[in-house]
């Protein structure tokens, strides 16, 4: 819904409150197509976003279903996105993202799911993934799994890795 101003955007914090992270991202999700935005600013709140980061994401990119960016794990000065050794991106996770809301009436509910986990093979230079069911409670994945969803159903994401969120461990 384009609007005299420009694009509207919900920005989507999932949070303990909501329940387990996969259902607060799922809740997050309902409240944005709700709310009839265009966009939604998904960023978890362990987290910080630099401002740059907020800048690229403003700077609508129509070539772009989605755009993340790069969220290292916490206490590490690494990288979220896992890379095929031929240096194409395999995968990353969802902690930063700009999503145009449509994406979502192209996957089907639940968008972020953790009953699956992934196993990992390289074939030919390249990661090939088989889906199995969670065998691990600290086997997450939901955001793997929506990425996936998202290759599968030609979703465009485009990945920034020169600028870095950073998680950070708080205590409250």
């Amino acid at each position: 819904m384009k609007t005299t101003t420009g694009y509207s955007v919900a920005i989507c914090i999932p949070r303990k409150e909501l329940g387990t992270r996969t259902e607060a991202r799922n809740a997050e999700i309902k409240r944005a197509l709700a709310l009839q935005a265009d966009f939604l600013l998904m960023m978890d709140a362990d987290q910080t976003m630099p401002l740059e980061a907020l800048n690229r994401f403003l700077q609508i990119d129509d070539k772009s279903d989605i755009i993340i960016i790069d969220a290292p794990s916490k206490n590490r000065n690494d990288s979220n996105v896992t890379y095929n050794p031929d240096g194409t991106v395999a995968w990353t996770g969802f902690s930063c993202a700009m999503i145009k809301t449509e994406v979502f009436n192209k996957i089907p509910y639940p968008w972020f799911d953790d009953r699956f986990a992934y196993t990992f093979e390289i074939k030919n230079g390249k990661y090939v993934y088989s889906k199995v069911e969670k065998y691990r409670l600290d086997n997450v994945g939901e955001d793997v799994d929506f990425y996936f969803k998202c290759l599968e159903k030609g979703i465009k994401i485009k990945i920034i890795t020169d600028i870095k969120c950073q998680h950070r461990e708080v205590e409250l």
